[in-house]
């Protein structure tokens, strides 16, 4: 009868009645149960792609995404003119990271569905998360000329053209999302942010008005509306935006910076200091914070202090280029006159020093980064907390013992409960450093969470064993921000990484102060040492105790000074619920 069913078509004919069924599970919201239907149409009509497609989307609903992507691949193996199993497995490729295929994958369908907006929609925002703007608007403009109600094609072409610096043309694409979906906040605070740049403060506050009535936790929005009112000389009303930005992203530095220089502009010097102290304490790469603390400082009569601060500056901005190198220049005369002149002379330097508005808003090691990403192939850019595991002392162990020796009875010892440890709190990359990890997370409390229950488990076996050849010491350094996800490898570049394995060998020598107590008492191993960033980030942690160590001057980063606290992971309990406590990044 098979045979029979296949020579007369009967089995397609089957094929599709177990289709349609599986078709009426899946849209009735049964995805488990439209699956064996789809298997059985595949079996009486093997050459059908639909089969394929639709089990794919069943899949889809069930969280199993590698299962679907190769069903679609079978789909358009099948049938190679089957754009909703290309458009589909594009989808899937871009939430993998898979941008390039992903825009392939799109590209194939439009061949064979050129009026499709949907799909020039989704190959825009391919192309954007290559950051291919000018493919990606030109993409996003077919898609509104084949369907101009499509408010997050309008959006998402406004989006891009700002990155490509036409502010007008972007104000126009954000006017018709508006007009289609005039409850979008993200398009009335990047209208508005538009306007500021094209100096309309004015017309700007007007829709960071509207998008903070719309969306009142939106921590930018805030940061932005602060701006414009600073600009419009509504300074305390600037400073309360700034409080509800800072309340909402404790680690924004800028926000802190920003308020600072509101103070300073109200003469509460005290209160700037607060802040451009905070802002440092979150990044030390933030020169114009020493910058603006050393007027205040002069200003509030803390002339030694006021004058190192510029002395940092001047350090800092050593390789300074356009404007910052003007004002640079500017610094060093007036750290030469300051060493002449009186306090009342000293303070008006301190007065003409802010009026220079010069806000450094990204650092340059980052931008290096992201340069250097670029040619290795970006994958996407992401917040994550950083930390570096090193096996202290490795080389000498392995000249001592061998490297046999090193594997099995020092590096095993430590990597049997790091895999579990990995899977608990969620690490997302991994890679080995050769005498050490380097893993990182969503949120820092599961980093941080990790690395106790490490330390914990390592002082376990070190109680356990009398062989001083198989003691195990670590240090652990971390850090968190931007990383840049390398394409070939998933690796993970830019300054929160360098940082983090800076932070991890730090010695006292490092350190150009350190909190009282803490010379005497200095730990060079089975530690975790944190940034000020990672401190701040974890929150009302309280389980987790922690202490400052001082202030460090990293590898590489000269004049450049980073707030240390050790993590006490004696004193302190892992968390049960990873992150739960953790301000997420």
């Amino acid at each position: 009868m098979g045979v029979f069913d296949a020579l007369t078509g009967g089995g397609a004919k089957k094929g599709k009645q177990k289709l349609d069924e599986g078709l009426a599970l899946l849209e009735g919201g049964n995805a488990k149960d439209a699956i064996p239907c789809f298997d059985e149409a595949l079996k009486l009509d093997p050459k059908s792609a639909d089969p394929h497609f639709h089990r794919a989307k069943a899949k889809i609903q069930l969280g199993k995404k590698e299962e679907a992507l190769k069903d679609l691949s079978e789909a358009v193996k099948l049938d190679p003119n089957h754009p909703k199993a290309f458009g589909e497995r594009g989808l899937l490729r871009v939430q993998a990271g898979k941008l390039a295929e992903a825009v392939a994958d799109f590209s194939e369908a439009l061949r064979i569905n050129p009026q499709s907006a949907l799909l020039y929609y989704n190959l825009g925002s391919a192309r954007f998360k290559l950051n291919q703007y000018e493919e990606a608007a030109n993409a996003y403009a077919q898609a509104v000329k084949l369907n101009p109600n499509h408010a997050p094609s309008w959006y998402a072409g406004g989006k891009t053209k700002a990155a490509l610096g036409k502010k007008e043309e972007a104000i126009n694409d954000f006017n018709e999302a508006i007009k289609l979906d005039p409850k979008n906040p993200k398009a009335l605070a990047r209208r508005g942010t538009l306007k500021m740049a094209l100096g309309n403060p004015k017309d700007a506050l007007a829709d960071f008005d509207k998008s903070i009535a719309l969306s009142p936790g939106n921590s930018g929005a805030y940061f932005n509306r602060a701006t414009a009112r600073g600009k419009l000389g509504m300074k305390e009303e600037a400073i309360l935006d700034y409080d509800e930005a800072i309340k909402l992203a404790p680690a924004n530095a800028m926000a802190y910076y920003n308020r600072g220089n509101g103070y300073f502009a109200l003469g509460k010097y005290e209160e700037a200091i607060k802040d451009y102290s905070r802002a440092l304490k979150l990044d030390s790469t933030l020169a114009w914070a020493y910058y603006s603390r050393s007027a205040a400082r002069m200003l509030a009569g803390e002339r030694e202090k006021g004058t190192k601060d510029l002395e940092i500056f001047v350090q800092m901005t050593e390789n300074a280029v356009a404007g910052s190198a003007k004002i640079r220049e500017e610094a060093i005369k007036h750290l030469e006159s300051i060493k002449s002149m009186g306090t009342a002379a000293v303070g008006k330097i301190a007065e003409e020093t802010m009026t220079i508005d010069a806000i450094k808003e990204e650092t340059d090691s980052l931008k290096t980064a992201s340069v250097r990403a670029q040619e290795e192939g970006i994958k996407e850019q992401k917040f994550e907390a950083i930390m570096f595991i090193d096996i202290c002392k490795s080389t000498n162990m392995i000249d001592s013992f061998g490297e046999l020796h090193y594997f099995q009875k020092v590096f095993a010892v430590i990597d049997k409960p790091l895999t579990d440890l990995k899977k608990q709190y969620h690490c997302q990359f991994e890679k080995s450093t050769g005498d050490g990890y380097m893993l990182t997370f969503n949120d820092c409390a599961s980093a941080v969470n990790l690395g106790i229950s490490l330390l914990h488990s390592v002082r376990a076996h070190n109680d356990s064993t009398d062989d001083p050849a198989q003691i195990i010491d670590l240090r652990i350094g971390m850090d968190c921000g931007q990383v840049i996800v390398k394409e070939a490898d998933s690796d993970r570049i830019g300054d929160a990484a360098n940082v983090a394995k800076r932070i991890e060998g730090l010695m006292t020598e490092s350190f150009v102060e350190l909190a009282p107590g803490v010379k005497e008492t200095f730990p060079e191993k089975n530690r975790i040492f944190a940034s000020a960033k990672v401190i701040t980030m974890l929150g009302d942690a309280t389980a987790i105790k922690c202490g400052e160590v001082g202030w460090a001057e990293l590898k590489g980063k000269v004049g450049v000074r980073y707030q240390i606290s050790q993590i006490d992971w004696r004193e302190s309990k892992p968390g049960a619920s990873p992150g739960s406590t953790s301000v997420r990044l």
